[in-house]
């Protein structure tokens, strides 16, 4: 019983040496491998290092111009930008021309008749203004009247129609003369008195309540 008792003690001793030794070995091998950091060395302080503030870019943009000109219109554009805080850059400036070509607008047509009369008929002009004016009647019924004038006396007031009793200026029927001429404001004058003619004229067309231009076949 005794020595029995030895054997396995040395067997259970002989096999603690030899997990011993095989644990040694695979904790050597780990360390070879990857080797802790020593706890002997000494230690590091970390300070976390942080970016400087960087300055704020500005940036300057003039005002647009324009340039106005007979020939187009120029418009011109210029922006330029600068940095600090160790950064420089910049925009080159640039220019946009447009170009418009000047319109030439021709002169209207002109339709209106000639203003000049033969000379017997522009020796009235002024009694035929101020009779017209007196009316209430404008530049356009003046010329209009000389024209008829034209027409039908050729500014002769001596005129008359062989054809019919159509006379003076601007050649009154002999039969609605007297009246005319009363409700006109001149009773009793003759229908070869220039004055008097155009002035009656000027009232049948103008202020008459039956009056108009429809009253001579020249119109």
């Amino acid at each position: 019983m005794g020595a029995s008792e030895t054997t396995d003690g040395l067997r259970y001793r002989r096999w603690v040496l030899n997990a011993t030794a095989a644990l040694l070995t695979l904790l050597t091998a780990c360390a070879a491998d990857d080797p802790l950091p020593s706890t002997t060395s000494t230690s590091q302080n970390y300070e976390p290092t942080l970016a400087k503030p960087t300055a704020p870019t500005s940036t300057t943009v003039p005002p647009s111009s324009t340039t106005l000109s007979e020939t187009g219109v120029n418009v011109g554009f210029a922006a330029e930008a600068t940095a600090s805080a160790g950064h420089e850059g910049s925009i080159p400036s640039t220019s946009t021309t447009v170009t418009v070509p000047a319109t030439t607008i021709p002169p209207a047509p002109t339709t209106q008749a000639p203003t000049v009369f033969w000379d017997n008929v522009e020796r009235w002009r002024p009694a035929v203004t101020e009779a017209v004016f007196a009316f209430g009647g404008g530049d356009a019924d003046v010329h209009r009247f000389l024209r008829i004038m034209q027409c039908e006396s050729a500014g002769l007031p001596d005129a008359k129609n062989p054809n019919s009793s159509a006379s003076g200026l601007m050649q009154h029927l002999t039969r609605y003369w007297p009246d005319r001429a009363d409700r006109a404001g001149r009773p009793g004058a003759d229908v070869f008195d220039p004055a008097a003619n155009i002035w009656v004229s000027a009232w049948l067309a103008l202020a008459a309540p039956e009056g108009g231009w429809q009253h001579w076949v020249c119109t």
